[in-house]
Formats: structure tokens, C-alpha cells, sequence
């Protein structure tokens, strides 16, 4: 079982990070499975968040994740998609309003 812990970037504060959500997901085989929140926050809902699709190869590490996802709430969402490697702590994405999320 794995840990995603989501940051938002500040949009007026360039290298300001917040701590947002942090979910539990399993990867195997090539896919990553959602299994529930453990602290509530940005992005998005859990509902979103549960439905995001992610895909990566386990012997390097790369992961892509991917789906409709809001910021503050469920509305307005936009098609995201976060790609990075797990191995290096590298997740950085760009969410609509160049707001980054990782």
C-alpha cells in the first residue's frame, strides 16, 4: 500500500506549498487502485480523487494519473493529468490557472 500526500502551490505565493489530501492506494501489476482517504483536503473530493485513473511501471518508477479533478471543490473540474516518478519523489502537474499540483 502506498501514500499520496497532494500539495497545492500557493497562486500568489510561487514555491509556497500546501499540504492537501493524503490518500491510500495500492499499485500492482501496472495499476493503482484507490482505498480511501486518511486526511481530508485539496485537490478535488474524494470522490474524485477515487475515480482518477493511474497507471505506472513498478521497475522505474513512472506514474501517471490522470482524470477530471477540482481544486477547492467538485466544481468547476478539469481533465489533470500528473505524471512524475515515484522513485525520485518527482509528481508535478498543472491544474487550470497554472496552479500546480504534485
Amino acid at each position: 500500500m502506498n501514500e499520496f500526500i497532494w500539495s497545492v502551490e500557493y497562486v500568489n505565493g510561487p514555491g509556497v506549498w500546501e499540504e492537501g489530501a493524503i490518500d491510500k492506494v495500492h499499485l500492482s501489476k501496472g495499476i493503482g487502485r484507490y482505498l480511501k482517504v486518511t486526511k481530508k483536503g485539496l485537490p478535488g473530493t474524494e470522490s474524485q480523487r477515487s475515480k482518477l485513473t493511474i497507471s505506472y511501471l513498478g521497475d522505474t518508477g513512472d506514474i501517471k494519473i490522470e482524470g477530471d479533478l477540482g481544486l477547492f471543490e467538485e466544481k468547476p473540474s478539469y481533465l489533470t493529468t500528473i505524471k512524475g516518478n515515484l522513485q525520485y519523489d518527482d509528481l508535478t502537474s498543472y491544474w487550470k490557472r497554472e496552479i500546480r499540483l504534485g
